[in-house]
């Protein structure tokens, strides 16, 4: 570890805590609106960001095998989903009275792209743990 380095990891992991406080006290406020929804979704996605830098630069992976297998299974920087967070979370400020409906989940079609491999690890690793051979 470089000198210095400990007190920036230190700094990331308080930032994804605080990230992670504030996005689960906004989600379960009781005046919540539909933009608050939005700013908690999305500021829980940074915070798993920020979460995924400080597990890399510790080198978490290197403690065990069942880490790796949970570090290729479970998504935990997903991009997709920012950019209509962000448009929606602004388009709630702009509009008070708007409503999130059916046909806009279309915007989120995309975050399939970001889980396309984890489900190539999960199918791999089901195969594996069955002894599925492919001849």
């Amino acid at each position: 570890m470089q000198p210095g380095a400990g007190f920036l990891d230190i700094l990331i992991l308080m930032g994804a805590l605080q990230g992670f406080i504030v996005s689960v006290l906004l989600l379960f406020n009781n005046k919540k609106t539909e933009g608050d929804r939005f700013f908690s979704v999305l500021l829980l996605l940074i915070s798993l960001a920020c979460l995924n830098i400080y597990l890399l630069d510790i080198n978490f992976s290197s403690y065990s095998s069942i880490v790796n297998i949970l570090a290729e299974v479970v998504p935990v920087v997903i991009l997709m989903r920012v950019g209509p967070l962000a448009y929606f979370y602004i388009r709630s400020l702009l509009t008070p009275d708007f409503k999130f409906k059916h046909k806009d989940r279309i915007h989120f079609y995309p975050v399939v792209i970001d889980l396309i491999p984890n489900i190539t690890a999960l199918v791999y690793i089901c195969g594996s743990l069955l002894n599925l051979h492919l001849n």
